[in-house]
């Protein structure tokens, strides 16, 4: 009984995710493209946009869902909703996990009701890896720098400092896996550079020139089998304040970009995490599904001077999910989330809650038509919001198949929780910042229709077609609009920041893409999308402009033997603008500009592993091209750079 019922819930899965699209990249594939951070998973994710500022934090939209600025994504960890925002910036970094012990990440493009969470911008589920049965330790260590770092005095008296040192990074582990019971006892620390010189200087007022930035990340994970289910047990913690083997400066904490002030802040962050999550099987074809949850993100400045700038925001979370796999498949789930936020200049505390119901169904009108269909309902303060989907598959042969994808969705201002919903309840953030500001008109609840078609042609086992269109149009959509003027004699940017809450327009395009499985050892994909703005407002299709209009990606990994593999990623990206800085290139003498231009991005990683899998080896080069490279006109300059990884694996070394 257990057995079929495993199987029908695996079948009903696989369904679902044909119908969504979700995308699963491989734990090979994250081996051997040698990412030495988490946010590396970025660049293997072709639907989905990034760009960073410094190398370590990385924005990020998924199949054009969102704008750079709103980070309103679901970030999980092995289905378990993991809340890191500072300052409407998600920080996947900030996660105490490292990429050797995820095992797969699975990202929603779609619009889906996805482990109780409403996707409507787009999700990435971590799955990691389950400890080998016995005792087992590993350890991993990587670093990367500039090629072109120190400069041309190394070998006089004027050399500097190695400020473009990524690293060291170190990672351990400690493991015990068996059938029903596993667990994992970890820690990692991590440092960063954030010396650019583009960085350095917009911020004169900070004096430094080495500045490091530093992360300590501790966490336990236990797993187990048991009441017909598994669940999962879950604490992280991850800071930049006091740490062990760092002295305490403010030269090695956190670094954000605070786009509101154009300025970079030295900062010490603290991330708190306990969850539960898991599953009970009621019959052979149905199975409740629950998370709880608390987490907190705190930020506060690490310089004196800025002693206001700072917040404290809690989140509770739970929901409960049930599912039925016989006859009509269909789910029903409820669930609670309450956010509270507090600053040190203001003895008051608010609170938001959030209460959702949800259900859906799959089911098949033909027999060759399935069909995935939810619905979500969310209230806060008496203010509602509902949220569809349809989810369509037409299977014309086993060779050919087309999907619709479309949704309907209307977000509270109270489901972002972000700086500007705070700022509108009376925190006023930007206190000490010199940093201007306005609201244009009542921020009133966003409403937006995505349509997604695809076909998919698969010409012989191993080569496989897409093509498709989309479509997304935005109501009451909020933008923040930054103008910023740069001053050359102070080297400062003076900024005026209007929040437009009801910007409108529609946006579509038009993707192609294959996958090609040339050998058994040799695979290679290509993707190619084309995204412009079709309607709105001056502000909107500024807005939209600083997303490149084409985007190529050609991918390749070859492993000749288990033991050893190569992996190559080229990018292209089209020009982008940025209007909010007039006079950009002018007043800075050609420093700074206000556009982009197109950009070839090219990754090469080898990696080699010895003694049985318990020594691997891996060489990452990125920019292999050494073009002149920049995801933000204001942002650091990324030349060729080379990251070495390390890590030594004993599994099983005490078998019970």
């Amino acid at each position: 009984m257990i057995v079929r019922s495993r199987i029908v819930l695996f079948l009903f899965c696989i369904s679902l995710n044909a119908i969504a699209q979700n995308h699963i990249i491989s734990n090979q594939k994250l081996i051997s493209s040698g990412i030495n951070r988490l946010s590396g998973i970025y660049a293997l994710m072709n639907e989905w946009d990034s760009y960073t500022f410094d190398g370590y934090r990385y924005y990020a939209s998924a199949n054009a869902l969102s704008t750079f600025q709103n980070q309103d994504w679901t970030l999980m960890l092995d289905g378990q909703r993991m809340d890191i925002n500072f300052f409407n910036l998600k920080n996947i970094n900030v996660l105490p996990i490292t990429v050797n012990h995820v095992n797969s990440a699975e990202t929603v493009s779609h619009p889906e009701i996805y482990n109780g969470e409403f996707t409507a911008n787009g999700s990435i589920n971590l799955k990691t890896l389950k400890p080998k049965n016995g005792l087992s330790v590993t350890g991993r260590y990587s670093a990367g720098n500039e090629t072109g770092d120190p400069g041309p005095y190394f070998y006089t008296k004027h050399r500097s400092s190695n400020v473009e040192e990524d690293g060291p990074n170190l990672s351990a582990s400690l493991e015990y896996g068996s059938e029903n019971i596993w667990g994992r006892l970890f820690f990692y620390t991590e440092s960063f550079s954030a010396t650019d010189t583009s960085m350095r200087k917009r911020n004169p007022q900070l004096g430094w020139q080495d500045f490091k930035g530093r992360r300590f990340s501790p966490s336990l994970q236990l797993g187990l089998r048991a009441f017909n289910g598994t669940h999962n047990f879950f604490l992280g913690y991850s800071t930049s304040e006091i740490q062990p083997f760092h002295p305490r400066t403010y030269t090695s904490n956190d670094l954000i970009f605070f786009n509101p002030a154009i300025k970079d802040y030295p900062v010490q962050t603290v991330f708190k995490h306990a969850g539960l999550n898991g599953n009970v099987s009621i019959t052979s074809t149905s199975q409740i599904y629950y998370s709880i949850k608390a987490s907190s993100n705190k930020l506060y400045s690490a310089l004196k001077e800025l002693d206001n700038f700072d917040h404290l925001q809690t989140n509770y979370y739970t929901n409960l999910h049930y599912s039925n796999t016989g006859g009509i498949n269909y789910f029903l789930g409820a669930g609670f989330d309450y956010t509270e936020f507090s600053v040190s200049y203001s003895s008051t505390t608010k609170g938001v809650s959030l209460f959702k119901a949800y259900g859906g169904m799959d089911y098949r009108l033909f027999e060759n038509l399935i069909s995935q269909t939810g619905l979500e309902f969310q209230i806060s303060k008496n203010s509602p919001a509902l949220k569809g989907y349809l989810n369509t598959q037409w299977i014309q042969s086993n060779k050919l198949w087309v999907k619709i994808n479309a949704a309907a969705i209307q977000t509270l201002p109270e489901e972002k929780s972000d700086l500007w919903h705070w700022i509108e309840n009376g925190y006023d953030v930007f206190k000490g910042l010199n940093v201007n500001y306005s609201f244009k008109g009542k921020r009133n609840k966003e409403f937006k229709i995505t349509t997604d078609l695809n076909v998919n042609y698969k010409m012989n086992p191993s080569l496989n077609f897409m093509a498709g269109l989309l479509y997304r149009n935005f109501n009451n959509y909020f933008i923040e609009e930054v103008m910023g003027v740069y001053n050359p004699d102070s080297s400062f940017f003076n900024s005026f920041v209007k929040a437009n809450t009801n910007s409108n327009g529609s946006i579509a395009g038009f993707s192609i893409r294959f996958n090609n499985k040339i050998l058994s050892t040799l695979e290679q994909s290509f993707q190619y999308r084309f995204l412009t703005s079709v309607s709105g407002g001056l502000s909107f299709n500024n807005e939209w402009e600083t997303i490149p209009n084409h985007k190529l990606n050609y991918n390749v990994m070859f492993y000749p033997f288990k033991s050893f593999s190569l992996w190559a990623n080229l990018t292209f990206l089209s020009p982008v603008k940025l209007r909010y800085y007039p006079k950009l290139e002018e007043l800075s003498n050609g420093f700074y500009k206000s556009s982009l231009a197109e950009r070839f991005i090219l990754d090469f990683s080898i990696r080699k592993w010895f003694w049985n899998n318990r020594l691997r080896f891996n060489l990452l080069f990125k920019n292999l091209l050494n073009n002149e490279l920049r995801y933000h006109p204001l942002g650091a300059e990324f030349n060729l750079s080379v990251f070495f990884t390390a890590e030594i694996v004993f599994n099983s070394i005490v078998e019970w």
